[in-house]
Order: C-alpha cells, then structure tokens, then sequence
C-alpha cells in the first residue's frame, strides 16, 4: 500500500525547487562581490589602454557621448584612433538625445574593425577573465553610485571601460573628467563594493543590471 501524495505537492516541491536554486545564485553573486569573498577571483594587471575624454576636442558636438568615447578606447587598444565625434555619429547620435544604447555602440565599434557582444548579467570574476586576456571590457554604471567623480550633477546611467581588478578593486577608465583634472579619470580606482552597486543598480535608471560589452573579434592578430 503506497501512501497518497496530496494534490499539488509536487507544483509545490517544483517551485521551492526553484526558489531554492534562485537564492542559491544570488547568494553565490553577493559573496563574489563582497571585499572579503573567500570566492577566489582572478587578478589582472591594469591594462596600457590609451584614455579618451568625452570631453577632449575630438568629442565636441555631443554632450552625451561616453559611450563614444569608451569605444574610442577600446579601438585604440587595439591600434585604431578614431574620433569621438565620429564614433559617436557611427553609433547615430543626434543632438538632444542624452545615450547610447549598446547596440548602438557594438555598431559602430563594428564598422571600425572590432565585434563586441552584449553579456548579462555578468559578476566581476567575467570582467577579470577578459582583462587577463588583454580584453578591455565596456560596462553601463549608475553614476550617482560613484564617489569620485568630477561631475556631481549627472547621477545616471554611464559608460565606462573596465582596465584592471584586484581583490578588493576594480580599475575604470571614466570618460567624464575634463580641464586640469582631466587624467583623473584614467586608471579610476573603484571598491569591488562599490563598483557592484554601480553596475547592479543601472536598474534605477532603466536599464539593465550588470551588462557588459566584451570584445569577441578584432581586425588584429590576438
């Protein structure tokens, strides 16, 4: 005689299931990105990626083009400068229209030579992986999370270069520092924690959590 398994116990199972496994990710995420994480990650050196200004000369006829401007760093890394400007209309900026959206960019890194691909969500052990391959990696960030930064009236969304990490570290060349302390923004040291909540909490602005934009090919030998 076999005992009856009352109806709906096993929808019940199957989605405590789920849960269970959800909460097992996340947990596995939050551990990663905590300073003291016993979850090893690997440690790059800072990359020699040429830094560009959204607000240099080559990057004068649009207020809004970070994104521009990472991809200019990223093509110059490997050995093509192009103006922001141009990049920037490659990626169909218009005047007034304050972003640009990743496949924008992927876009007009492709018409220059390099194919980049869109990864979410991603944690930071993916970006040290592609640094220590000598791959810069472009990621979308809450600005207001950031403590050092020269613009304290922008708080939204932004797009940086990934140049290095560490452990407790993550390496950023920010595209919005200009005049004197223009160089400010090279090599920008960032805590993991802070740097995460960045990254996580693009959400507030619209867009989604933790994207990055890795280079997959290159006109270049690799």
């Amino acid at each position: 005689m076999t005992n009856a398994v009352p109806e709906g116990t096993e929808l019940v199972l199957a989605k405590a299931m789920r849960e269970l496994a959800a909460n097992m990710i996340s947990f596995a995420t939050l551990l990663e990105s905590s300073p003291l994480s016993p979850v090893p990650v690997p440690v790059s050196s800072v990359l020699a990626v040429p830094y560009r200004s959204q607000w240099d000369a080559d990057g004068s006829d649009y207020a809004s083009d970070c994104g521009p401007a990472c991809v200019a760093m990223v093509l110059e890394h490997y050995g093509v400068r192009v103006d922001i400007n141009q990049l920037a209309r490659d990626a169909g900026m218009v005047t007034g229209r304050p972003y640009t959206l990743p496949a924008d960019l992927i876009r007009a890194a492709d018409l220059h030579g390099v194919t980049l691909i869109r990864r979410l969500p991603c944690v930071i052990s993916d970006l040290a992986i592609e640094l220590d391959a000598g791959r810069p990696a472009i990621v979308l960030i809450h600005y207001g999370s950031l403590n050092n930064r020269q613009d304290r009236n922008y708080t939204k969304g932004h797009w940086v270069v990934v140049v290095g990490v560490d452990r407790d570290t993550v390496y950023i060349h920010d595209p919005n520092w200009r005049g004197n302390v223009r160089d400010n923004g090279r090599a920008l040291a960032v805590s993991r924690v802070e740097f995460y909540e960045a990254w996580e909490k693009c959400k507030l602005d619209g867009n989604s959590a933790r994207q990055c934009l890795m280079v997959v090919r290159t006109g270049t030998a690799q």
